[in-house]
């Protein structure tokens, strides 16, 4: 929650940067942007097996809002009006929604399914006023 505003949507993810530069941690929509805060905690999950796992992800969620409120470090944040693609990549076992700006930034998040994220997105950029033409598994914005 960024000020008195909850999130349409926050799942845990990862920021693909390639590498050993991945960043675990948890993405929020809001009505006018993504919030990406990033959190050691999901690195820690694995280690105490799936409860370790559900248990860092909820904590990771929780503390998202309170650090993307007070403008933490560790949080990203998209405006809507600046994406200009959302397309899904993957297989069934490994998933991520690509992002791609006005300006040529790419941001990958490995974890989303496309499908799950898809309605609440459009629904988001029709809330701003922007248009959404869907394609096979990604769709343009203007």
């Amino acid at each position: 929650m960024i000020g008195n505003e909850v999130p349409t949507r926050t799942q845990a993810a990862a920021l693909i940067k390639g590498g050993f530069n991945n960043k675990p941690g948890t993405l929020s929509l809001y009505r006018d942007r993504l919030v990406f805060v990033s959190s050691k905690l999901a690195m820690v999950g694995p280690v105490f097996g799936a409860a370790g796992v559900l248990v860092t992800r909820s904590v990771a969620n929780a503390r998202a809002a309170g650090k993307a409120a007070s403008g933490d470090k560790s949080t990203l944040v998209i405006p809507l009006s600046t994406v200009a693609e959302v397309a899904a990549q993957g297989s069934k076992l490994a998933h991520s929604v690509i992002f791609r700006t006005t300006t040529g930034e790419e941001y990958r998040f490995g974890g989303l399914k496309f499908d799950k994220w898809s309605d609440d997105l459009r629904g988001a950029f029709a809330g701003i006023n922007r248009t959404v033409t869907s394609l096979d598994g990604r769709f343009t914005v203007r």
